[in-house]
């Protein structure tokens, strides 16, 4: 019976009006707990594009730093280091890892912008405070990667540059010895011109070289990288990280520290047995960014190491058809003119690897990173999440939820009663006609009672009138 329900609910709007009133109060004194005032500001990365290269000779190609995508870029930007080191510079001071749980980095789409944005309870004035230094460092690391790169190419470079420097000056005394030995002085021009043609050659296959060299030792430096994201040996790296966290906390006989000690010996175990191959062999593209940017630059590199060889194999052919040629020259004018080819060559050999010392140090020194900050955060362009709009959803559910439980209560109590509440209760029970129904006596003034009386009686009365004639 619907009347039935809807009569036992709403003789009891008081309760229910009490129950909405405490549940909208118990869940705004929740929320204004729970709740606060979030403030979120946002900024914007661009790459930096290495179109002007520093070029400090007119020889061969000039240096330039190796590219890394957004999406490389992004994966670094989520390292644990780069999120302590913003953490630390903050005051109020905050942890690494709730500054890390608020921070959302998105590569835009088909562009060379990264887009971070950070979220914060305490100001306008910190949120943008806070995700400029992050960017601020972000820009900061790509700088040291760059200078990094930079710095191994010199090293590098300064031991070929030691090395022909030692060279040219042992030729340079033999040239002069075997001057005032033999008394010569100038060749003719056309031993001059052969061998000035074959020291260019030398040049170009020495630089050639050193070009090729440099490539194989970036393609050395790029697969052991790639190879630091093999999964073992992220693995064994974790688990000493884990092992050197534990052992701050515990002493060597704990066996926390006991267990993870046996699990870090037997992943090195398993190392040594079964030694890392070529990386690139069996790589295989996964989720990790940074081994699918690095699978690729080998593969660029290894097709520039290739054409290397294949030119200089060609230069080499043909220095050894104008070598034949020269082999026709009388033995001491052609030695002579040997020697100063050499010097020649060695002497541009060591221009060239000069000036690409000056290109890697001018970029270990002033690196200008891959990344810079295209649009910083402030104050004012600070996004503002009120908590007073949250509070009056939070309270209205509250009231909604206490009043359908109360309203749900007398719902189920007035369909399982056995109580007479309504005319349909009586006629169902009596299972006959319900002439009337007498209202509450206390709403009621004499006039209106009198004239319920009245009524009622004259309804009866067409019910209960009895007949004239007699029963038989």
């Amino acid at each position: 019976d619907i009347l039935r329900v809807a009569i036992h609910i709403a003789k009891g709007w008081l309760w229910i009006l009490l129950a909405a009133l405490l549940g909208a109060a118990s869940a705004f004194a929740l929320g204004h707990w729970r709740f606060t005032t979030k403030y979120t500001a946002q900024v914007q990365l661009v790459r930096r594009e290495m179109t002007t290269t520093f070029q400090a000779s007119e020889l061969g190609e000039s240096f330039r730093p190796r590219q890394f995508n957004a999406a490389t870029v992004s994966a670094m930007m989520h390292s644990g280091p780069l999120m302590e080191k913003t953490a630390a510079s903050l005051s109020p001071k905050i942890s690494a890892s709730a500054f890390q749980q608020e921070i959302v980095i998105r590569p835009e789409k088909n562009t060379d912008l990264i887009t971070v944005a950070w979220t914060t309870d305490v100001s306008p004035a910190f949120a943008a405070q806070g995700l400029n230094k992050y960017a601020e460092n972000v820009a900061s690391l790509t700088s040291d990667l760059q200078a990094q790169e930079a710095k191994e190419l010199l090293s590098f470079l300064s031991s070929q540059m030691e090395r022909t420097e030692q060279e040219l000056t042992t030729v340079q005394k033999e040239l002069m010895a075997f001057s005032r030995k033999s008394g010569l002085a100038d060749p003719d021009k056309e031993t001059e011109a052969a061998l000035k043609q074959l020291s260019e050659l030398d040049l170009r296959i020495q630089s050639t070289r050193i070009e090729f060299d440099s490539i194989d030792d970036r393609v050395a430096r790029t697969e052991a990288e790639l190879a630091k994201q093999d999964p073992a040996t992220q693995q064994l790296n974790e688990a000493r990280s884990r092992l050197a966290e534990l052992l701050t906390q515990y002493t060597a006989e704990f066996p926390l520290v006991v267990e993870q000690q046996a699990r870090v010996t037997a992943l090195e175990k398993k190392r040594r047995s079964n030694p890392p191959a070529d990386p690139t062999a069996s790589f295989q593209s996964t989720g990790n960014t940074v081994a699918n940017s690095l699978y690729l630059d080998i593969l660029s590199l290894r097709s520039s190491k290739e054409s290397l060889k294949k030119e200089i194999e060609s230069l080499t052919d043909f220095r050894t058809n104008l070598k034949t040629k020269l082999d026709s020259i009388p033995d001491q004018q052609l030695a002579l003119s040997r020697f100063r080819g050499r010097v020649a060559a060695l002497e541009e050999t060591r221009n060239l690897l000069g000036g690409r010392l000056r290109e890697a140090q001018l970029y270990s020194e002033r690196a200008l990173g891959y990344y810079r900050l295209f649009a910083p955060a402030s104050p004012d362009a600070v996004s503002i999440s009120s908590r007073t709009v949250k509070l009056l959803i939070v309270s209205f559910i509250g009231a909604f939820l206490a009043a359908a439980i109360i309203i749900a209560y007398r719902a189920i109590s007035a369909a399982t009663s056995d109580s007479i509440v309504s005319p349909s209760d009586l006629r169902r029970l009596t299972r006959a006609p319900v002439i009337a129904s007498l209202p509450d006596q206390q709403d009621m003034d004499p006039a209106a009672l009198a004239l319920w009386r009245f009524t009622t009686w004259a309804v009866s009365y067409t019910h209960l009138t009895l007949p004239t004639t007699p029963y038989v």
